[in-house]
């Protein structure tokens, strides 16, 4: 009974070295399953015809193969689910996205065919239609299934695994755009969801229960990085008010920016309001009226415009002025030289002497 849930172990492979991690491969093999090997670690995808219909838009899904002991000491295997979807335009060029689902204990998959994926499942439970505000639009999009005995993640057949997100998403991440399942920039976003306002930090530092994730968001909005809630006014779970306190308390010493901003009304339309954002630099606070848990059900077009302006660097109320920091600036980040105030260059640092923009 418990093994019926698992998929076969077909034969024929096409292995490719990481390019990251010693010892561990990439195996695929187009519209078709990859056998299972404990000798290293492997990622194998079928090509899918389903859910994502528009012509020339390939999508692919499969697993990620982690052999025991891969990056820690572990006893068993980790087979991590994944389902890809190309951008509809220009996928070469377009940033990848991950949408890590929370809980911790949701399917990404779910949000695929509900949420922000590219088709919506019909009422029938047979039949799909395309999403038009899929956010695949623009953006190649990766939904994980995460952490291990989550959707069709697995580990052996077996139950009762719970596996630290960080580690085991790692090879995931890093040798995706190194394989066939397109090749892509170098641009990458972490969304995620329920546990949204830090569940996709684990990549970095661990469980979001011990706290610590204020000021690591902080410095990472210090180095540039954007950080965008997006929360329904009827989430009676993961709600609002909670959500705008956390945002007002990052590093509150130095946020007077953020917490003077005030709110502006979002246009998702020409004739709608998705309703407000408080934004400052690279942070920003949505609230979407008439949405509850899972707001891109409830709102779609308001989800994929706030979704769209942060992955672009727009302002989340119009999507008309541009937010990011340009090239210079990066460089003065990446070099410890620029001068950063409420999460927005402000200037540089050269010689002796400060320089304001």
């Amino acid at each position: 009974m418990v093994s019926s849930q698992f998929p076969p172990e077909p034969v024929g492979v096409n292995i490719l070295k990481s390019k990251f991690y010693e010892n561990v491969t990439i195996s695929y093999k187009e519209a078709s399953f990859i056998k299972y090997s404990t000798s290293a670690a492997f990622l194998s995808y079928l090509q899918t015809f389903i859910c994502e219909t528009t012509p020339d838009v390939r999508s692919y899904s499969g697993y990620v193969h982690l052999p025991p002991d891969t990056l820690v000491s572990r006893e068993y295997p980790i087979n991590m689910f994944f389902w890809f979807f190309e951008s509809r335009v220009n996928p070469q060029d377009a940033p990848l996205a991950i949408w890590l689902n929370g809980g911790p204990g949701a399917s990404s998959t779910t949000d695929t065919l509900g949420e922000n994926g590219p088709c919506i499942v019909l009422g029938d439970s047979n039949s799909t239609q395309l999403n038009p505000w899929s956010w695949n639009n623009k953006v190649n999009m990766l939904y994980i299934d995460q952490p291990v005995q989550v959707g069709f993640s697995y580990d052996t057949l077996a139950n009762g695994t719970f596996n630290i997100l960080s580690t085991s998403l790692r090879p995931v991440i890093s040798d995706f755009s190194v394989s066939s399942i397109p090749e892509q920039n170098d641009t990458l976003f972490l969304f995620g969801a329920f546990f949204k306002r830090g569940y996709a930090k684990v990549m970095v530092e661990g469980d979001i229960i011990r706290g610590g994730f204020l000021e690591i968001l902080s410095s990472l909005l210090d180095c540039g990085v954007q950080a965008a809630f997006m929360y329904g006014d009827r989430d009676n779970i993961g709600n609002w008010m909670s959500g705008e306190k956390s945002s007002l308390a990052i590093n509150l010493a130095i946020s007077a920016g953020f917490a003077s901003a005030g709110y502006a009304n979002i246009s998702t339309n020409a004739t709608y309001s998705g309703r407000v954002v408080r934004q400052h630099g690279g942070l920003s606070f949505s609230r979407v009226f008439e949405a509850a848990r899972g707001v891109p059900c409830y709102q779609p077009e308001t989800a994929y415009r706030i979704f769209d302006r942060a992955i672009f660097h727009k302002d989340i109320a119009t999507g008309q002025t541009s937010v990011a920091i340009d090239v210079e600036q990066m460089l003065k980040l990446a070099a410890g030289l620029a001068v950063v105030k409420d999460w927005v260059v402000v200037g540089y640092v050269q010689g002796n002497m400060t320089v304001l923009y």
